[in-house]
Order: C-alpha cells, then sequence, then structure tokens
C-alpha cells in the first residue's frame, strides 16, 4: 500500500522516473506503460464471462487468430476494430486508438 511520507506532497514507493522491470518488459512511470490492447480484451471477456472460443466464433476469426489478438502477437486493424465493435459495443475508435497509443509507447522504449 502506498501512503503518504512528510508532509503529504510526495508518496512512499513512487518515483516517476525510475525504470522497472516486470516480467521482461521496462517501464518507465505511471504514464509510460505499454498495456497491450488484448489485456482489455481479456478483462472484458472475464468480466462478462465470455470464453475464448465463443470470442473467437462472434469474432469470425480462429481460436488461434483470437489467441494471438489477445497476447498482443497480431494489431487491432481497422476490420478488427469494427468487429470488436459489434461484439463488445464499444466504438472502433476506442480499439484503434488503444492500439495506435501501445504501439507508440513501445516505440519509444526502443
Amino acid at each position: 500500500m502506498i501512503g503518504k511520507q512528510g508532509n503529504g506532497s510526495q508518496w512512499q514507493g513512487w518515483e516517476p522516473n525510475r525504470k522497472k522491470e516486470k516480467r521482461g518488459k521496462v517501464y518507465c512511470g505511471k504514464r509510460d506503460i505499454a498495456i497491450p490492447p488484448g489485456r482489455t480484451i481479456k478483462e472484458i471477456l472475464h468480466d462478462r464471462h465470455i470464453s475464448r472460443k465463443c470470442f473467437a466464433c462472434h469474432m469470425g476469426i480462429s481460436e488461434i487468430e483470437a489467441c494471438r489478438l489477445l497476447n498482443g502477437k497480431t494489431e487491432i486493424t481497422g476490420l478488427i476494430a469494427v468487429l470488436l465493435q459489434d461484439v463488445f459495443g464499444v466504438p472502433y475508435i476506442f480499439w484503434q486508438n488503444l492500439e495506435s497509443n501501445y504501439r507508440e509507447k513501445l516505440n519509444r522504449k526502443i
């Protein structure tokens, strides 16, 4: 748990420019975290109790393609964004922006 330190102007455990290693990826402060869009999709699937197989079926893609999408190996194209909109009811522009931001942050770290 993060708690206040001293006069409350600083937070314990929070260092904005400190790099942290987590599961093979480098994270640089809170704003630079590259979260793959697949993680968001996984959370929605979990919250709605939808299996990967059912997700693949509704998307009209194979289970292998669905796994690649969920694991960030496949980029969210315009077509995939529209399919996600149809399946989840979340606007396609959200998915495109999520993908764009993710790829931008990945490129910034290289």
